[in-house]
């Protein structure tokens, strides 16, 4: 095996644990931090959301930015973060 010069270009992937995405593991961290039933059940839920999400080609960043718009406002500010936070306005 020949190993690249160009090590810089991985860095953009996501971490993976086998064919798991290494979000998809939070749930399984949860559940060992505090093993029971209840907990068990909610971790394999998350591994399930992260699974699905994984199948129709959603990355975690952008499903949290969805829900995140689809809860709050479906209409963005127009004016730039400079604007805003300018004293005197």
């Amino acid at each position: 095996m020949i190993l690249s010069k160009n090590v810089w270009r991985d860095t953009a992937r996501p971490v993976r644990c086998g064919f798991l995405d290494a979000r998809a593991l939070t749930g399984f961290f949860l559940w060992m931090l505090h093993m029971s039933w209840p907990t068990f059940w909610l971790s394999l839920a998350v591994l399930l959301l992260f699974v699905v999400l994984e199948r129709f080609g959603i990355t975690v960043p952008a499903a949290l930015r969805w829900c995140r718009q689809s809860f709050f406002s479906p209409i963005r500010r127009h004016d730039s973060h400079y604007t805003l936070r300018r004293p005197g306005r």
